[in-house]
């Protein structure tokens, strides 16, 4: 019981579109032959539960199946249809019970290119000739009829089958082609039906090292600027243009390798890490004679979440009007580009000149990880004030008790302490919500309760029990609490 689209006649019901499925999936789409799938000749199941869905293995949300007669069809079910069922009985055929006896016929499969349909039935038994007929030496026996006119095969628009290969590049040195060829067949063209639109072939750019450098061209591949290009003196010092090979030094850049994808190859590098904005590398070419037309050819990478500005310019000799030539800014993405400008300068010589621009400097902490780190030190801090807090006011309870037991004084004591702990758990409720926003004002308030709540412990103590000790032991605490609560403060404004 196979899937649907897998059956033998499958191209002339179902569109393949190959250029959709995801790379490596082809294989789910495999039609195997008639020797290996017996559909009986029952009709293509479109709301087959084995029927794939039309955007199955796509790459690109694209169909990658179609009904030939209404693209618009939906494919596949989740439930068996009753020709799910029907196809299972044939299969199995439970209702036969006699040995040597023919199963029953197959409905008629659907009419051929040349107009013909077929039935079939197996011989349940030790020999396929034991039911008598005409069967093959599988036991299956087919009986074939011609289709009437009006049933003959619709139309079938041709629809291309998947690509082939690439072949080899068309030059050794230089630059050269490579090919690759599709067919029309998945299917063919049939009954009058269209040819596939587009081409049977198509063509990628091959490049390789160059077979000799002209005058005025470069390479870089003997690691150094050649004779054409020189680093300009009078930019940002000790930001030039360098040739390299292989990586980059700072993560999450690149290239990894040259546009010819050797190793040792190199090419031309500007590190703009650790630069500032507006730093500029500027590189320009020796004067070069006058000319109508000249194409100047490059592959440039730009990749990197802080990339900045690459612009190729031209200076016409002793004209102050640079005319701009290319300008690319921002990540283009982990690959090599390649493109071609027109030079025009018919009265004078004139300069190339190439300049990376530094866009942006990085942190070195992204802003996500700073409100993090901000977050956990304001917390840190709240609670190194909480439990100050309560040590102090614990400390003076304490004191207060020991030297003069008053009752008054021991529930006043008491009464602000819990209320000096009240307030420091409402303020670190807040500071969790509100983080970084009011993390000065937290800590000013921490401070502030915590000399209030020393305070009125003295007020109390001095007020009820006018005791030497009590009041220096007191005192002490009070400015033990405003200390505290004075680092806390320049704490946070350092942080």
């Amino acid at each position: 019981f196979y899937h649907e689209q897998s059956r033998p006649d499958r191209d002339k019901f179902l569109k393949i579109m190959w250029e959709n499925i995801a790379p490596k999936l082809e294989t789910q789409f495999e039609k195997f032959s008639h020797g290996k799938i017996d559909q009986f000749g029952l009709n293509y199941n479109y709301q087959s539960i084995m029927q794939y869905g039309r955007k199955a293995f796509s790459s690109n949300y694209q169909d990658t199946m179609q009904s030939i007669t209404d693209p618009n069809m939906d494919l596949g079910g989740d439930y068996m249809t009753n020709q799910d069922v029907t196809e299972l009985n044939a299969l199995y055929d439970c209702r036969t019970t006699k040995f040597n006896s023919w199963t029953s016929w197959s409905l008629f499969s659907p009419c051929n290119k040349q107009c013909y349909k077929s039935r079939q039935r197996y011989c349940y038994g030790r020999d396929p000739k034991a039911c008598g007929g005409n069967p093959n030496a599988y036991g299956i026996e087919t009986h074939e009829v011609k289709c009437s006119k009006d049933v003959c095969p619709a139309k079938i628009d041709g629809h291309w089958g998947n690509w082939g290969l690439y072949g080899p590049c068309s030059e050794q040195c230089n630059e050269g082609v490579r090919e690759r060829e599709r067919q029309c067949n998945k299917p063919a063209p049939g009954n009058g039906g269209k040819n596939c639109p587009g081409f049977s072939q198509d063509k990628i750019l091959c490049v390789y090292p160059r077979c000799s450098l002209g005058p005025y061209d470069t390479d870089f591949r003997d690691n150094h600027l050649g004779k054409l290009w020189k680093n300009d003196i009078y930019d940002t010092p000790q930001f030039d243009w360098k040739t390299h090979k292989g990586a980059t030094y700072t993560e999450g850049t690149g290239p990894s390798i040259d546009h010819l994808r050797d190793h040792d190859g190199y090419y031309l590098y500007v590190e703009s890490s650790g630069r500032t904005k507006d730093d500029k590398a500027r590189m320009f070419t020796e004067y070069l004679p006058k000319t109508n037309a000249t194409c100047f050819s490059f592959y440039y990478h730009m990749y990197g979440r802080t990339t900045g500005t690459l612009i190729l310019s031209l200076f016409p000799q002793g004209g102050s009007i640079l005319r701009q030539l290319f300008t690319k800014s921002g990540s283009q993405g982990n690959r090599w580009h390649f493109h071609r400008v027109d030079i025009k300068s018919p009265s004078r010589q004139y300069q190339v000149a190439a300049v990376v621009v530094v866009v942006v400097v990085v942190v070195a902490v992204d802003v996500a990880v700073a409100v993090v780190v901000a977050v956990v030190v304001v917390v840190v801090v709240v609670a190194v004030a909480v439990v100050v807090a309560v040590v102090v006011a614990v400390v003076v309870v304490v004191v207060v008790v020991a030297v003069a037991v008053d009752v008054v004084v021991v529930v006043a004591v008491v009464v602000v302490v819990v209320v000096v702990v009240v307030v420091v758990v409402v303020v670190v409720v807040v500071v969790v919500v509100v983080a970084v926003v009011v993390a000065v004002v937290v800590v000013v308030v921490v401070a502030v309760a915590v000399v209030v709540a020393v305070v009125a412990a003295v007020v109390v103590a001095v007020v009820v029990a006018v005791d030497v000790v009590v009041v220096v032991v007191v005192v002490v605490f009070v400015v033990v609490g405003l200390a505290v609560a004075v680092f806390l403060l320049l704490l946070l404004l350092m942080i």
